[in-house]
């Protein structure tokens, strides 16, 4: 089952409200969850079966469901393959099982590494295969690769990226 808190006046908690929870509530008719991810007052998570899943807000399409809508109980995103998944600021990321790194939402800094700054309310291919962990920080990503390579991919004005640089990067680079 999948129990939530806190700020709720986007409906990231899933409840069907917009209430603000002191103590948890319940997520109606949710079971089987393996990983949850809160972002910038939007959540996701992860269920046994694969799918992903997505509630809150959702202005720069951070929930993945090609929309703008905010959604107040969780709506499913992705039907299968997904093993892991990370709110980032105002955008989201998630790994599927093939290695594949793919991401939705706000994009004004290359945090989805498109090479562009255009949000996307679908999920976008990051990088193809062998990603192993990843995560989204407020503007930027992060994702490390079999083999031990660390790349970034977004703002980087306070050197986020740790590549001995100040420049953002709208498509990945190697750290």
């Amino acid at each position: 089952t999948l129990w939530a808190m806190g700020r709720n006046d986007d409906g990231q908690l899933g409840d069907s409200t917009t209430i603000d929870r002191n103590t948890p509530v319940q997520v109606p008719d949710v079971s089987d969850v393996v990983q949850v991810s809160a972002g910038h007052y939007h959540s996701h998570f992860v269920k046994d079966d694969g799918t992903l899943w997505a509630m809150g807000f959702n202005s720069k399409g951070q929930l993945g469901d090609g929309t703008t809508t905010d959604r107040n109980t969780p709506v499913r995103i992705i039907d299968s393959g997904v093993v892991q998944v990370d709110a980032g600021g105002k955008f989201s990321l998630f790994l599927k099982d093939d290695g594949s790194l793919w991401g939705m939402g706000e994009n004004n800094n290359g945090e989805l590494g498109q090479g562009d700054n255009k949000n996307r309310s679908l999920p976008v291919e990051i990088a193809g295969s062998d990603i192993i962990r990843m995560t989204g920080g407020c503007h930027h990503t992060l994702y490390m690769t079999k083999d031990g390579q660390l790349w970034g991919t977004g703002k980087n004005g306070v050197g986020q990226l740790g590549n001995d640089n100040l420049k953002d990067h709208k498509t990945p680079v190697k750290i």
